[in-house]
């Protein structure tokens, strides 16, 4: 089941489209990445995208190649997340599962959520 108590079966093509999950060039499966406001300029004002990686960090050098500058608003030079940016993956925060580490597989979801502050 995906987050939203749907059914998803891998062998059912149907299926994984229902479900978000999308094949690749090359018959690989992506991860779709939600991307906030502040952002969609970066990505031609698109508010979700699909990029690959089998980690956070893999997947930030993606879409960076893909929508240049895009790593730079959510990663320091170094690569590690900006303390005000949030990354979800499947609705947990990529912070409890090894931040930059954190594994992804063929249809997760990543959400990148800046943080909200003020009075």
């Amino acid at each position: 089941m995906d987050w939203l108590g749907r059914s998803c079966r891998r062998s059912d093509d149907e299926r994984l489209a229902d479900c978000g999950w999308r094949l690749a060039a090359g018959g690989r499966m992506s991860v779709i990445v939600e991307l906030p406001q502040p952002l969609r300029a970066l990505a031609g004002g698109k508010s979700r995208v699909e990029a690959e990686g089998s980690s956070v960090a893999a997947l930030l050098d993606d879409l960076d190649r893909r929508y240049p500058g895009l790593k730079s608003r959510v990663a320091d030079e170094t690569g590690r997340i900006r303390r005000h940016i949030n990354l979800f993956i499947n609705g947990v925060s990529a912070r409890r599962q090894g931040a930059e580490t954190a594994p992804l597989a063929a249809g997760d979801t990543v959400i990148i959520l800046p943080a909200v502050s003020g009075g």
